[in-house]
């Protein structure tokens, strides 16, 4: 058994949450079914009729797999390119007027996208890797240069509720400038709530650092488009 295609999953506040990617939608497990699947993550047997309730359910599908509890490498977060002025960890190259009116309209278009596609396919069409490899001076430069940017936009267009179209929108300027940003997305509990951000190594690009460290990442997807 293993848990299905287009399920992505994590454990937050010792609860097993999962994004259905082709639904576009977070959910939790039944009681009942917590035990049961949070065993057989973690290697037991939690018996026939449980995996049997589990499958019907849509959360585990016949197949070989294997089912790890931790299933995301990201590099711990300890910087903020988009930080404001005043921050330990500001940037030092703040957005130009260029580079706001290209994060301006990048975002423009990632909420267009989200609003006429579902969200597997605006993934999937994300551009790919660059042919080439930043320099760890031009990744910092440029993450700088983005982070900073958006920054700005937040103070022009609506930024409460619009992490993904940001973080899109974030992820093309990236990749335009020969950088490989991760796309993550994050759950907390009580209340529930989700959250986005890019990263580069171990910066935040957009996303606000603060509020990364509440999150619990559940999925990402990397420059090449391996999603995990």
């Amino acid at each position: 058994m293993r848990v299905r295609k287009g399920l992505f999953w994590c454990i937050c506040a010792d609860r097993a949450v999962f994004l259905d990617i082709e639904q576009d939608q977070y959910f939790t497990l039944p009681h009942a079914l917590q035990g049961a699947f949070q065993s057989w993550a973690a290697g037991g047997d939690p018996g026939e009729a449980a995996l049997q309730r589990l499958s019907r359910c849509n959360i585990l599908a016949s197949g070989p797999g294997e089912c790890d509890p931790h299933p995301l490498s990201l590099v711990p977060i300890r910087r903020d390119y988009g930080a404001r002025t005043g921050s330990s960890s500001a940037p030092t190259a703040r957005g130009n007027l260029l580079e706001v009116a290209r994060a301006a309209l990048a975002q423009h278009r990632a909420e267009t996208a989200l609003r006429r596609f579902p969200l597997a396919q605006v993934l999937a069409d994300l551009p790919k890797a660059p042919s080439r490899l930043a320099s760890f001076p031009r990744d910092v430069v440029d993450g700088q240069r983005i982070g900073a940017a958006f920054a700005t936009t937040a103070q022009m267009m609506r930024s409460a509720d619009k992490c993904l179209p940001r973080a899109l929108a974030a992820w093309r300027l990236c990749v335009r400038r020969g950088l490989r940003p991760v796309l993550a997305f994050g759950v907390r509990m009580d209340p529930f709530a989700a959250h986005c951000w890019i990263q580069l190594g171990d910066a935040v690009v957009v996303g606000d650092l603060e509020q990364v460290r509440l999150f619990t990442p559940i999925m990402s997807v990397a420059c090449d488009h391996v999603i995990s």
